[in-house]
């Protein structure tokens, strides 16, 4: 036997991931989830001297690795395959379907390789272990699309969720930002109006202090006060026509006219492209002058003008 050969076989398909054996691939998980497994496995006889140990019973003599590949087992490369899938087998029904898929699948195929070669020492094989690769692990084909959708959602769920804690982290900040901007206007907005209120409770005080002291007084000064604070915000001018004086001298006409002129806009006359002009005609046939007034189609006709046409037609009747 070529005890330096590296023998090799596969797991769950032959010859190529598209011709899979299910019997071999299908295998269940801890979370009751079934997987689809591929792997491949490297093994080659070991060098030296066995001892056989067969239950604890001493066959009494040392054979070799070469002589225990040979005869300890009926077929010991199907004993290899046999072993290695128990191993995958325990292994993965260890594991849940998330920890083979995408995050153990390494150390899986190490705890495969260290449980296969305590398999196969266990029954003397002569065999050594040399590596275990796994090569493919999805769901079935038949609840892929399923799986596909349900990882897809997952996917989702996980940007929607770093999208809502980018948000928070932009918007939280910007409302703390506010609330303190709020905080702080409420709190000058207090200070002015309690320190308003306090003014003018002092004020009260001292207007009261005054009026227990001269009330006559203090009442007609109060009046005289309030009367000036209302005249000074009015545009009506109330006058005393008991007394025999020009209204006209007691009336602010000056900040009057401004005010007017303010609120209304200055309206400007039209004015006749043509303007209107006198022509003095002379009849020859009968000597006398008359007067003709032209004007535009537009212009207005000054009543001055009319009246001074007929006092030269008068004059030249004369």
């Amino acid at each position: 036997v070529d005890i330096a050969n590296v023998r090799a076989f596969s797991v769950g398909y032959r010859d190529s991931s598209r011709n899979k054996v299910l019997a071999e691939a299908l295998m269940l998980t801890e979370d009751e989830n079934i997987v689809d497994l591929q792997f491949d496995v490297q093994y080659r006889i070991k060098a030296g001297v066995a001892d056989v140990d067969n239950g604890g019973i001493d066959i009494g003599k040392a054979l070799s690795p070469a002589a225990s590949y040979l005869f300890a087992t009926a077929d010991p490369d199907e004993s290899v395959r046999q072993a290695a899938e128990t191993a995958m087998r325990e292994v993965v029904g260890k594991e849940s379907m998330n920890n083979i898929l995408y995050e153990s699948r390494t150390q899986a195929a190490q705890d495969v390789m260290r449980l296969m070669q305590s398999i196969l020492d266990r029954y003397n094989t002569g065999i050594e272990v040399i590596t275990v690769a796994i090569q493919n692990v999805q769901p079935p084909e038949q609840v892929q699309a399923a799986f596909e959708d349900a990882i897809k959602a997952g996917q989702d769920n996980e940007r929607q969720k770093n999208e809502g804690q980018a948000y928070a982290s932009r918007v939280i900040p910007e409302a703390h930002g506010r609330a303190s901007r709020f905080l702080q206007s409420a709190e000058g907005y207090r200070a002015r109006v309690v320190g308003a209120a306090i003014g003018e409770t002092e004020r009260f005080k001292q207007i009261a202090a005054e009026y227990t002291a001269a009330p006559e007084i203090t009442r007609e000064r109060m009046y005289i006060e309030a009367m000036g604070d209302i005249y000074s915000n009015t545009s009506k001018i109330l006058l005393d026509t008991a007394e025999q004086q020009n209204p006209l001298m007691l009336m602010p006409l000056d900040s009057m006219l401004n005010r007017s002129s303010t609120r209304t806009a200055p309206t400007v006359p039209a004015t006749p492209t043509q303007g209107a002009s006198d022509a003095s005609l002379f009849d020859h046939g009968n000597g006398t002058t008359t007067s003709a007034t032209t004007s535009s189609s537009t212009g207005a006709i000054d009543p001055r003008s009319r009246e001074l046409s007929r006092d030269r037609e008068d004059s030249a009747r004369r």
